[in-house]
């Protein structure tokens, strides 16, 4: 794999990770603390419940935040003019895309199973 696509995936997977564990972390503390209010459960079962919620809440949180990191991802480099640089030295934006891509198959697929 050349150097600046796996620049852009490491980047990429640094962004998705921060995403990723916050929006998973608030919506599974939002849907426990919505089922123990419905119905009445203990602390002790809803920490019980945990594992189970963010296995739920990942085929959520998953696409909106694989949208995000990859939006942030080439966002910042087309400000720091990345993108332009890689043009003039004869690098296609393709060579750039194709690892987000894979991974961004990899997650659709995970998401979906």
């Amino acid at each position: 794999m050349p150097t600046i696509a796996r620049y852009v995936l490491v980047e990429t997977l640094k962004t998705l990770v921060t995403v990723q564990l916050a929006a998973t972390v608030l919506l599974m503390l939002c849907l426990a603390s919505q089922e123990a209010m419905r119905k009445g459960l203990p602390p002790q079962v809803v920490v019980q419940l945990m594992p189970a919620l963010a296995i739920e809440t990942l085929q959520f949180t998953l696409p909106g935040c694989m949208l995000f990191a990859v939006c942030a991802t080439f966002g910042r480099m087309a400000s720091t003019n990345e993108m332009t640089a890689l043009k003039s030295l004869g690098i296609q934006p393709w060579c750039v895309v194709w690892p987000v891509l894979m991974l961004a198959l990899v997650a659709s697929v995970g998401s979906a199973a």
